[in-house]
């Protein structure tokens, strides 16, 4: 326990490069123990509770019987009436539900759209102080307030507390745009984790030419899997006012993937490849959102006033990740090209 407390707040040994690099992936795996607890246990009970669970509480609970088990869950299916009718205004219904909830709605689903038993479900993001996804229904008619609709059953329950706190753990909604970033610094320190555990596992078989060339797959993945997923993204940007987007953002992907693999194939030196390929993922990421400024219709200050900081956030995070990566693989570069002959370092 107490070195588990110490690795928490280790700071990395600047005597040596190989120091640095073990002490950091300590660190960053330390940090992720507990989140990569939590993200098991809350992504465990949501993907067992559907193939295993659910049929489990058929058979004990209410003796196989299917029918009445959806209907707990879900509750009774409404009647219906399929005569025609005038939809509501649905501006008036989103302005109401977002005074009811204290958020702007994130998601809007319609059913029976012009008919009588027409319903409006309008899903809101916790409100300020809160952790759980709020869900309003409407009549499609009328524009009636129906109720609050709970994730898991009809009515307010234990079972649906426990539900709402699973899903705040696994998306780290439970405090906020504070919560979900630091839920996204935690799961790039698992990535990062991964690729310098690999990375220091093979530095310690450098000296084996079969390990070296097995080792050109690391930066391929870990550097090149997040570059051609910018590609997807690009590819999406520019075929999006021709309409052509399900081909070019697969093909976008496979356009910026196949160099990759030839560049690892190619080079030899290791070094030398992550270092390509950590500047170029620093070039992807600052270009994607410059592309999307150049060709989207709204800018950061139309963004922010229509509701939608978070793509204004992620193009800042995309630009400091990138200009961060471009500066430390350019001053690792200098560190590490010897001096001329002559100048005043080398002698």
């Amino acid at each position: 326990h107490r070195h588990f407390i110490r690795d928490l707040f280790v700071a990395p040994r600047l005597s040596s490069r190989l120091l640095q690099a073990r002490d950091r992936h300590i660190l960053a795996g330390t940090w992720g123990i507990l989140f990569a607890v939590i993200l098991a246990f809350t992504g465990a009970f949501f993907s067992f509770a559907a193939p295993l669970g659910l049929p489990v509480v058929s058979m004990v609970a209410f003796g196989g019987d299917q029918d009445a088990m959806i209907e707990t869950l879900s509750g009774a299916p409404a009647t219906q009436d399929p005569r025609p009718s005038v939809f509501v205004n649905l501006d008036g219904v989103l302005r109401q539900s977002a005074l009811r909830a204290g958020t702007q709605a994130t998601f809007v689903s319609v059913e029976h759209r012009g008919r009588a038993d027409a319903r409006i479900f309008v899903f809101h993001r916790p409100r300020e102080g809160g952790f759980r996804n709020i869900q309003h229904v409407y009549d499609g008619t009328t524009g009636a307030f129906l109720g609050i609709k709970p994730d898991l059953g009809s009515t307010a329950s234990a079972g649906d507390a426990v539900f709402g706190v699973m899903a705040a753990l696994h998306f780290g909604t439970f405090a906020g745009f504070l919560s979900r970033l630091i839920w996204f610094g935690l799961g790039l320190s698992m990535a990062y984790v991964t690729l310098t555990g690999l990375q220091l596992w093979l530095r310690r078989r450098e000296d084996s030419p079969a390990w070296l060339r097995i080792g050109r797959v690391v930066p391929a993945v870990g550097y090149g899997l997040p570059i051609a997923l910018c590609g997807s993204a690009m590819g999406f940007f520019l075929s999006l006012e021709q309409g052509t987007t399900a081909f070019w953002t697969p093909t976008g992907f496979l356009l910026l993937a196949v160099p990759q693999l030839v560049l690892a194939w190619r080079v030899g030196n290791p070094l030398r490849l992550r270092r390509a390929f950590r500047l170029g993922l620093g070039v992807t990421l600052a270009v994607l959102p410059l592309l999307r400024l150049m060709l989207g219709e709204v800018g950061w200050i139309g963004l922010v006033r229509d509701g939608n900081g978070a793509v204004v956030l992620m193009d800042l995070a995309l630009l400091l990740a990138g200009g961060g990566l471009i500066y430390v693989t350019a001053g690792r570069r200098a560190a590490a090209d010897p001096a001329p002959a002559g100048s005043e370092a080398g002698a």
